[in-house]
């Protein structure tokens, strides 16, 4: 006999499972007003507590969930001339927290007087289907102007968040 029945993850939401759920249970059996992330972090806590008592060695490192890049145009040294399409990923899915990582894109100025740069977090090779998350906007001496320069991006992931 069933209790209750509590809906986590993606398929949760999707008003079409919800009902073929109501009609098979009754809708006071079913829980689905919450917040996903505490019910996973109770499952992680009462997993390490079995762990603990079966006196298992339990390693538990943080890491980015999602990967972080920025956008460019056809390739990394033909980068932020033109709005591109795809992402150049530079902090990698599941990499652990406490990281820094550094890649240099060259640039082809062409009469612009300020270069804009997106950050992404996703996992598509195309920026239509990762999340924005940034921008910055660099502005460029006259003395630049028409020449090939060079940019370092620097992304440094901690504990607290991911700057670049």
């Amino acid at each position: 006999d069933i209790n209750s029945l509590l809906l986590i993850g993606g398929s949760s939401k999707i008003p079409k499972i919800k009902q073929i759920l109501i009609d098979r249970f009754t809708e006071k059996k079913i829980i689905y007003n919450f917040d996903n992330n505490k019910i996973i972090i109770s499952g992680v806590v009462l997993y390490a507590c079995e762990m603990a008592k079966k006196k298992k060695k339990i390693i538990l490192n943080e890491i980015v969930p999602c990967s972080l890049g920025v956008e460019i145009a056809n390739d990394k040294y033909d980068s932020f001339v033109k709005h591109g399409d795809k992402m150049f990923t530079i902090i990698k899915r599941n990499m652990e927290l406490s990281k820094n990582v550094k890649e240099q894109f060259k640039i082809l100025l062409k009469k612009q007087k300020v270069i804009k740069i997106n950050f992404y977090e996703g996992e598509s090779k195309f920026v239509k289907y990762n999340q924005k998350i940034g921008d910055i906007e660099i502005e460029i001496p006259d003395a630049q102007l028409g020449s090939i320069i060079t940019y370092e991006i620097n992304f440094e992931v901690d504990t607290r968040c991911s700057r670049f």
